[in-house]
């Protein structure tokens, strides 16, 4: 767990031992994380996964041409991983913008 390793990395937390990060991020009931290279916690995976079920749920008989609901829903979640992804490298960006300047 990426929290575990910042705990020992940046706050001195010994192996084995809960620090102020994963403490942190435990008292939350769910995380919505979205990384770097556009990996997602498994919270927002299941968010994701629950948005593009409804999405082609609602589109499927109007947009998809003949194709399956199952096919429909593949499709969904990659467009919406992608364009996650894309909005978390804007935020990036952006944030290290604002840092620096």
């Amino acid at each position: 767990m990426k929290e575990r390793m910042l705990d020992q990395k940046f706050c001195g937390t010994a192996r084995g031992q809960v620090g102020p990060v994963e403490r942190r991020l435990a008292s939350y009931s769910r995380v919505f994380v979205v990384g770097y290279y556009g990996e997602l916690s498994k919270d927002a995976s299941e968010l994701l996964a629950f948005a593009a079920e409804e999405i082609a749920a609602r589109t499927w008989e109007t947009e998809a041409a003949g194709a399956s609901l199952a096919s429909t829903t593949a499709q969904m979640t990659r467009r919406l991983h992608q364009n996650w992804g894309v909005i978390s490298v804007r935020e990036v960006a952006s944030s290290s913008r604002a840092a620096a300047g």
